[in-house]
């Protein structure tokens, strides 16, 4: 499994931040880069995607956990999910 931050993570302006008593700063998403300049409602966008990405990742997760209970799921999307969950090193 890669390491990252254990979430929940909130949005906060321009910032993404753990939650809890002792906040810890996980990202930033600036407008202007080098680059590619982000509208303010863009960034705030990105914020909030990458905010919600442990919140995805466990989603995810219970998916892959699950999938054997679904009759309509088939070889080819329980590949794609575990091919998902390896990429982001969610196995």
């Amino acid at each position: 499994m890669s390491k990252h931050t254990k979430g929940p993570w909130e949005s906060r302006g321009k910032y993404i931040y753990t939650t809890g008593d002792i906040a810890k700063l996980i990202a930033e998403a600036p407008v202007y880069s080098d680059m590619y300049t982000a509208t303010t409602e863009e960034r705030n966008c990105n914020v909030n995607l990458i905010a919600a990405a442990p919140e995805m990742l466990e989603a995810l997760r219970m998916v892959s956990l699950h999938m054997d209970r679904f009759q309509d799921c088939s070889i080819e999307t329980m590949e794609i999910i575990n091919n998902l969950l390896a990429r982001i090193g969610g196995n």
